[in-house]
């Protein structure tokens, strides 16, 4: 993927001047496995798109749990804590769970472009937002409605490989089963 191709395919930019400028203000990074991209309660300096990799949603609780509220592994999967420049605090810490690559593009740059190109700008926060309520209201429909087979076969479908990537103790919490329970579902399905 090309960040030509995430601003006509992924998250198309009717408004060739502005895909140029932001385009221009993307640059690719390389993430190391294990880094923690965005922290909780603090300001996003960049969004983040995913080229490659498996990257984790998560928060701790008080008794020092982690608690996994999102995998992203599909190119052009955002990664951002915040809400943009109205609410640039993350409710979530992120991190990269393999080796990742990723576009990002500064938080300042994205507050000028609004600014510039309010209509545009808002269209293309629009489809950001509206892809993650899909991802966000499939996942809670299966974790609240499925039993622990069904989310674990329902995981194998939608995240590919996904499972011998990283920790399985990350996708019993992203499932809301214990490690014991997917080990036990995991031999029932016979995967």
């Amino acid at each position: 993927m090309t960040t030509r191709e995430l601003y006509t395919k992924f998250y198309p930019i009717q408004d060739k001047g502005l895909r140029k400028k932001i385009i221009g203000l993307t640059s690719e990074r390389i993430l190391n496995k294990n880094e923690i991209v965005i922290k909780q309660g603090e300001t996003d300096k960049s969004i983040f798109f995913l080229k490659t990799g498996v990257v984790t949603a998560y928060e701790i609780n008080p008794n020092g749990k982690v608690l996994c509220l999102g995998i992203y592994h599909e190119p052009g999967d955002i990664l951002a804590g915040g809400l943009g420049p109205e609410n640039p605090y993350s409710p979530v810490n992120v991190a990269t769970k393999t080796h990742c690559e990723v576009f990002c593009i500064p938080m300042k740059e994205i507050s000028k472009l609004l600014e510039e190109y309010p209509e545009t700008m808002l269209a293309f926060y629009n489809q950001i937002l509206l892809r993650e309520y899909e991802r966000q209201w499939q996942v809670k429909n299966m974790l609240y409605i499925e039993s622990a087979e069904e989310r674990y076969r329902w995981f194998l479908r939608n995240y590919p490989g996904v499972i011998d990537r990283i920790s399985h103790e990350i996708i019993a919490s992203f499932l809301r089963m214990s490690p014991v329970t997917l080990s036990r579902v995991r031999k029932n399905v016979g995967l």
